[in-house]
């Protein structure tokens, strides 16, 4: 292995299109299954998806989430423990699973509660029924970390760029998301 790569220090998780996450996953997965029962790919999909979800836990660089879209299932899994989660109007974030008979994963009955301002009784609500929670509310709740208006959203991925250089750090990221944002979540506030 070649140590001397240079390792980012920071990653931007973002979407591609309308929707950060949208069930690709869930839907390639059922035509692989019909394709062919016993494919590796049927066999394998969960334990190398959560190994990825518990290996970006301790990924080194500063992880950015920009939330547009749907962020359900699996999406939810790749970017949650973000330090930063950015959300906008568009941004719809559920647990589905639960309405097509799944349990919530990826996770889930860690990251509800620490993500809904440690409430035990939302967490369970939105776990067990696959409510979504949208726009604003996801900031004013604590599941992302930002809240920006659609305008200020529609360039901040090029601004992020100028500004992350070799001594940024997750306070200077935070301090310029906290600047930029419209809504910045404060568990006193909930």
């Amino acid at each position: 292995m070649n140590q001397n790569k240079k390792v980012p220090n920071v990653v931007v998780f973002t979407g591609e299109g309308k929707n950060f996450w949208a069930g690709g996953d869930i839907k390639s997965l059922y035509i692989a299954k019909q394709e062919d029962p016993k494919a590796k790919i049927v066999k394998d999909f969960f334990r190398y998806e959560y190994l990825l979800d518990y290996s970006l836990t301790k990924m080194t660089p500063i992880q950015v989430s920009l939330w547009q879209g749907a962020v359900m299932g699996g999406g939810v899994g790749l970017s949650i423990n973000s330090p930063v989660k950015v959300c906008t109007d568009s941004t719809v974030f559920a647990m589905p699973e639960s309405k097509i008979g799944l349990f919530t994963d990826v996770g889930a009955s860690y990251f509800l509660q620490r993500n809904l301002n440690n409430s035990v009784e939302i967490a369970l609500y939105v776990g067990l029924t696959g409510e979504k929670i949208s726009g604003k509310n996801l900031a004013v709740t604590g599941v992302a970390t930002h809240y920006f208006s659609p305008d200020n959203f529609s360039n901040i991925l090029e601004t992020l760029k100028k500004e992350v250089n070799e001594k940024t750090n997750l306070n200077s990221i935070q301090e310029f998301f906290n600047k930029k944002a419209d809504y910045v979540y404060d568990p006193k506030n909930f």
